[in-house]
């Protein structure tokens, strides 16, 4: 299972988050979170949020304000940018880069073990586990 990293000080001084808050008060505070569990959801390995439209995203963050406003919002505050096909949330290896590498690490990890040969310690047998 992957997991996002929030750093504890990310609401009073990451400056995107700030931007947020500013504009639509504390109803804006898990909305990045949200955004990073969608991405981590879809494209883990590079946070694109392809084939959405703006009511699409919106709607699975869970927004019942303007449509269009929140896109913009995060826009603007530097979360998110637009690309040809969909989203791309911005600063993905920084801020979430952790999940695929982790992956990427699980993954070895277990090519690894399987292709190993182990030994039972009740037994003289070897199993290929």
């Amino acid at each position: 299972m992957a997991y996002i990293v929030v750093p504890i000080d990310f609401f009073e001084k990451d400056t995107r988050m700030r931007k947020l808050m500013f504009r639509f008060g504390g109803r804006s505070a898990a909305l990045p979170i949200r955004l990073w569990c969608l991405a981590t959801q879809q494209s883990p390995r590079d946070g694109r949020l392809a084939e959405r439209s703006t009511e699409t995203l919106e709607t699975a963050l869970g927004w019942t304000g303007r449509r269009g406003e929140l896109e913009e919002a995060l826009i603007e505050a530097g979360f998110l940018e637009k690309i040809p096909k969909g989203y791309q949330v911005r600063d993905w290896e920084r801020d979430q880069g952790q999940i695929w590498r982790n992956h990427v690490r699980a993954s070895k990890a277990a090519r690894a073990l399987h292709g190993k040969n182990t030994v039972d310690a009740t037994s003289t047998a070897v199993s290929t586990a």
